[in-house]
């Protein structure tokens, strides 16, 4: 571990806990902020500290205050896809035929995405099935966050085209029910 990041964790042991109360203030939740500061521990513990530190108290508070945004982030999204699901499952019923056009779907999903190289497949992965922000997963590659939007972007893409061709998607998936 490097000494800038000795620093950093010593500033975020002494800081605890006023770190804790002010992300808790933020957030609205003790847990939260525990979760958000065992992880930007982990976080300085990985990773280099590549700027110059003037004060290490302001970049640990800052840091955490960037963690926060991102929990709140992932927090809307993941309550936006909740209440869409439970719509859905109100609205739209199971039906055994949907769920064997489902099946197929996905297996035809992970055809495509063993077409694609295997950086572009672990980072599409990464971002769209465990949640992981773009900026990490260019952090954790060593790559620019536009390498990583580009591949993702043509990994979603190549996984869509493989949809429509074998006619999973839009109107033509209701009407392949329809035919069934």
């Amino acid at each position: 571990m490097s000494a800038k990041a000795n620093i950093l964790l010593e500033t975020l042991t002494l800081e605890r806990p006023a770190l804790e109360q002010f992300l808790t203030n933020r957030l609205g939740c003790s847990a939260a902020a525990e979760d958000i500061i065992q992880s930007l521990s982990e976080r300085l513990i990985r990773g280099p500290v590549e700027c110059e530190l003037v004060n290490p108290r302001a970049y640990v508070f800052r840091a955490a205050a960037n963690a926060a945004v991102d929990h709140v982030r992932a927090s809307s999204k993941r309550l936006a896809y909740e209440s869409e699901a439970a719509i859905l499952e109100k609205t739209n019923p199971a039906h055994p035929e949907r769920e064997v056009l489902g099946l197929e779907a996905l297996r035809e999903v992970e055809v495509a995405l063993q077409d694609l190289p295997a950086l572009s497949r672990r980072m599409f992965l990464l971002h769209r099935v465990e949640g992981v922000p773009q900026k990490e997963i260019a952090a954790r590659f060593g790559v620019s966050l536009s390498t990583v939007e580009k591949r993702i972007a043509k990994a979603a893409a190549h996984c869509h085209s493989r949809l429509v061709e074998m006619g999973f998607t839009g109107s033509v998936s209701r009407n392949r029910l329809q035919d069934k």
